[in-house]
């Protein structure tokens, strides 16, 4: 009864079945009334044979009495008998010789009950008649041609049965057609409903796995349309509000994975839900990561304690921790709680990286401390002789003019100073936004060997160039390379001693190109090697250079070969060997590369 087709079919034959009965009713009381009508016609017939005997002479013998009754009994329709002590005298359908063989009706229902009451009724098969058969007799007393006995007439009602069964019949047949048109006519209806509400519920499906563009169709003015127009407004509205939340999603997702912090997303229980990428390069997480708790993934009881603090917390007050790693690196991480939609209490904690914050600030400490140190001396001996000049000026010229040159040199040593500081700047800088290009080395190099050449007579050291004739082509910027041969000869020049030798050789290889400068100096202690590349560092930190170097040629060198993807290092000395050797390592250019001086 949950199918539209079996309710339709259950009302249309309830209908069918309620017309039946009021049918079958009406029936029963048409027979009824038939049945009274013919009795009554049975009393009048029966009182009118009464009337007729009663009045009419006696009969001679009873031959001619039968042969009257068979008269009336034909004129009239109806059936006579005249019963006798249940001895039939005579009867209208029975021959005068066959009245002999006639059974003895004083058990006749209607001739008993007209005995005992003066009247009787009933209705039966006759056997003698082969029909259905209305018996009403009654007690007469003798009179006239009447003899005393029981007077009975018979009206056959097989007809008005049989009328009625033929009514029947018919009924029956036409509720059965009914019943059948009904069935057909209630499946061809439904099928088009079920096939209409079939296509709505296979739309309905689509719209709700995600085919929001498919929509509903139902003929004008059909009682679908309106369902259809309902359903197709509420798929554009939903199409519309998943565009927006997917949209929406995406750029959350985007600004997720694109954060530079680390964020973990965690349950109520402090059990981890979601992290993004930089998260996994902060503290690299396992695939198995979610589902465990802090404390599992990071080993660190401090942000287990922070976390559980925060989930306990009923003003969900945010919480911040430093965290100390291996490899100097430092961690601040953020502890804050939000509300899920469903209202479970969950949090948040962002990991920021700031362990070169730390090391810049570190720098930048050791950047203002040395470069006071560098300034302080050579400003302090400017002021010292210029006061001494100011206020006691020696009398003797040579005196003067040593003084005068003491402030000369330590003049030009903090000029050296900031402009080593701003060519470290420049290098930095540049590392940012710089365009490498073909350059042909040798071209650069030969230039910083002109440039270097008068100060190498002067000191009374030899350059020796081992260079190819060839051009060697390196991924660089012209200047910057000018830069790190400026002060790579500058450096071993200073070192090197009178009538010594400074070399420049090249090496090519398929991708790169190695460049060795090579001095015949003290050379480095093993314990300085690493540090000579920092910046303002000396082997002696309270010297003041006399030629006005800095201490930050190497750092300016390390700065630009890390530019140019290269590297740079001083290379170890063999058994006997004096001096140092730096190399600097660059990508050779490409062959198709366009080259520049």
């Amino acid at each position: 009864m949950h199918s539209f087709r079996a309710r339709i079919l259950f009302w249309g034959w309830g209908v069918l079945l309620v017309l039946l009965g009021l049918f079958a009713f009406s029936l029963s009381w048409v027979e009824r009334e038939l049945v009274t009508e013919a009795e009554q016609r049975a009393s009048r017939h029966l009182e009118s044979v009464r009337w007729l005997l009663s009045d009419h002479p006696a009969f001679v013998d009873p031959a001619h009495f039968e042969a009257w009754v068979q008269a009336l009994g034909a004129r009239s329709g109806v059936r006579v008998s005249v019963i006798v002590k249940g001895r039939v005298l005579a009867d209208s359908d029975v021959r005068f010789e066959d009245l002999e063989r006639l059974d003895d009706h004083s058990g006749r229902p209607e001739v008993a009950e007209a005995e005992d009451t003066g009247h009787g009724l009933d209705i039966r098969y006759s056997a003698t008649l082969k029909k259905d058969m209305l018996y009403a007799a009654q007690r007469v007393q003798a009179a006239g041609a009447l003899p005393a006995g029981v007077l009975r007439v018979a009206i056959p009602v097989s007809e008005v049965r049989s009328r009625l069964g033929l009514v029947r019949n018919g009924l029956l047949w036409g509720f059965l057609s009914a019943l059948a048109l009904v069935l057909v006519l209630s499946w061809l209806l439904t099928r088009s409903l079920s096939r209409s509400v079939r296509s709505f519920a296979e739309r309905a499906t689509a719209i709700g796995a995600g085919r929001y563009q498919d929509r509903l169709w139902a003929a004008p003015g059909g009682e679908f349309r309106p369902l259809a127009e309902a359903v197709n407004a509420m798929a554009g509205s939903i199409e519309r509000h998943v565009s927006t939340i997917e949209t929406q999603r995406e750029q959350l997702k985007a600004m997720f994975e694109g954060l530079a912090e680390g964020v973990m997303v965690l349950d109520a229980q402090g059990r981890l839900l979601t992290f993004n990428r930089a998260m996994n390069e902060i503290l690299p997480l396992p695939f198995t990561a979610p589902g465990k708790t802090v404390l599992e993934l990071t080993r660190r009881v401090e942000i287990q304690d922070a976390v559980l603090g925060v989930l306990a917390d009923p003003e969900g007050a945010r919480r911040e921790l430093s965290l100390d790693l291996p490899g100097e690196r430092q961690l601040r991480v953020s502890v804050m709680p939000f509300a899920a939609p469903g209202g479970e209490r969950r949090v948040v904690l962002v990991f920021h990286d700031v362990s070169a914050l730390r090391r810049s600030e570190r720098t930048l400490r050791d950047f203002v401390t040395n470069v006071s140190h560098q300034l302080r001396t050579p400003l302090t001996s400017i002021r010292g002789y210029a006061e001494t000049l100011r206020d006691a000026a020696p009398e003797d010229p040579g005196t003067r003019d040593k003084f005068l040159s003491t402030i000369a040199r330590n003049a030009r040593h903090m000029e050296g100073v900031l402009t080593a500081m701003l060519a470290l700047a420049r290098s930095e800088e540049a590392g940012r936004s710089q365009r490498l290009a073909g350059v042909d080395a040798v071209l650069v190099a030969e230039e910083a060997l002109a440039d270097l050449g008068p100060s190498a007579t002067e000191r009374g050291v030899q350059m020796k160039s081992l260079l190819p004739e060839d051009p060697v082509p390196v991924l660089a910027e012209a200047q910057g390379l000018l830069e790190i041969f400026h002060n790579l000869l500058g450096n071993a020049l200073r070192h090197s001693p009178r009538g010594g030798t400074v070399t420049l050789a090249a090496q090519a290889g398929p991708d790169w190109v190695e460049f060795s400068v090579r001095d015949q100096g003290p050379g480095v202690p093993a314990e300085y090697r690493e540090k000579i590349f920092e910046r303002f560092f000396r082997v002696d930190q309270n010297a003041v250079d006399k030629n006005g170097s800095a201490g930050l040629g190497l750092a300016i060198c390390r700065q630009i070969v890390q530019n140019f993807g290269g590297e740079i290092r001083l290379a170890e000395s063999g058994a006997g060997a004096e001096g140092a050797d730096f190399r600097v390592r660059l990508r050779a250019a490409p062959p198709d590369s366009k080259i520049t001086a």
